[in-house]
């Protein structure tokens, strides 16, 4: 359902990505497993959403929702602290990333 709020998720990327960040290390099993699966449709719906404003030419904003993502999964993998499904989340979303890593990075 993540593709019906389009807008609106790239309006709020960093609020709605630390929440569900931070639902997905909720103590509950079953609100960790759900903030899990929402941060990773978020992802992949951001994804998605860059590659298709960048082939339409709005790029401009898109570049700092690149950074903002690049640098959060960096920053959990570079930090010791980060459990595996930190690890999961920030490697998952470099994959997600891939081709806006490919098209804003060979810019």
């Amino acid at each position: 359902h993540a593709a019906q709020f389009n807008e609106y998720l790239m309006n709020d990327y960093e609020e709605m990505y630390r929440k569900l960040y931070q639902w997905s290390q909720h103590p509950n099993r079953d609100v960790k497993q759900a903030g899990y699966a929402a941060l990773e449709s978020f992802l992949k719906q951001i994804a998605d959403m860059l590659v298709t404003r960048q082939e339409s030419g709005d790029n401009k904003a898109d570049i700092a929702v690149f950074k903002f993502f690049i640098c959060e999964f960096r920053s959990i993998i570079d930090t010791t602290e980060a459990g595996t499904r930190e690890m999961s989340i920030a490697v998952r979303g470099y994959g997600f990333f891939a081709a806006p890593c490919k098209m804003f990075l060979s810019e």
